[in-house]
């Protein structure tokens, strides 16, 4: 009676977690539906990203109940939850790409949007494809931090700046009327000065600035912990494989 008692008590406790998220997550969707009723507006990006935030959650809270018990159902539901949430990212990144008229790295806040919907992309292609299980735990309460995150910045609209030409005063690096590449360097709050001045043209260029509105200290770290990060992982998922 005692050994039964012992094996039945994983499945009671992997149960009772699976009904709390579930419940956690119906609520606070009647929650926000109560709200999306009041406002009259639904698919707007706040709602789709507090979709996104509702599952991404309950995904971390069963990615985490993996890791401790080691309970097989969390990584199915897990999963589910991660594909529902990634849908609604999706969506809201489009929505801002629409509004925008360009992709979403404009800003801080699209910086993140889009971080966070690669972060959920990457964990569903890591379990999927290489079966890695586990790093749903590391990578989800990510995203929830990601899109927490995002509540916190301002969310408007900002549009990119294209970067000027060679031939536009100011912006080559010698000629009469034209400043040097140290001159435009000393009016910016911050200069990628490692790079060459090729390369950091193509960057302002691809960030939308140019030298007299070039990207903050705050984006430019944001943008690097990005691809750091994503680097850093498809690298273990590629060491966990060998």
């Amino acid at each position: 009676m005692a050994r039964a008692r012992v094996e039945q008590h994983p499945g009671t406790t992997g149960n009772a977690l699976l009904v709390a998220v579930s419940l956690g997550i119906v609520f606070l969707l009647f929650l926000a539906f109560l709200g999306v009723v009041k406002q009259g507006n639904l698919f707007t990006e706040a709602n789709l990203l507090y979709v996104a935030l509702i599952f991404y959650a309950g995904a971390s809270a069963l990615y985490i109940g993996f890791g401790v018990t080691g309970v097989e159902r969390y990584v199915r539901f897990a999963s589910l939850a991660t594909l529902i949430g990634f849908l609604a990212n999706t969506l809201a990144a489009g929505h801002r790409w629409y509004i925008a008229g360009h992709p979403p790295f404009a800003s801080i806040y699209e910086m993140l949007l889009s971080f966070v919907w690669t972060v959920a992309g990457l964990t569903m292609l890591a379990e999927r494809r290489y079966g890695v299980k586990v790093i749903g735990t590391v990578t989800m309460p990510l995203a929830v931090v990601g899109v927490v995150l995002m509540q916190l910045l301002p969310s408007s609209v900002r549009p990119l700046v294209p970067a000027r030409s060679a031939s536009t005063p100011g912006r080559t690096p010698s000629g009469p009327g034209n400043c040097s590449t140290a001159i435009c360097g000393r009016r910016s709050s911050w200069n990628p000065a490692a790079l060459s001045p090729l390369i950091r043209r193509r960057w302002m260029a691809w960030a939308g600035t140019r030298n007299n509105a070039p990207m903050s200290m705050s984006e430019v770290l944001t943008f690097e912990f990005d691809i750091f990060f994503l680097t850093s992982l498809v690298n273990s998922i590629y060491i966990i494989q060998q």
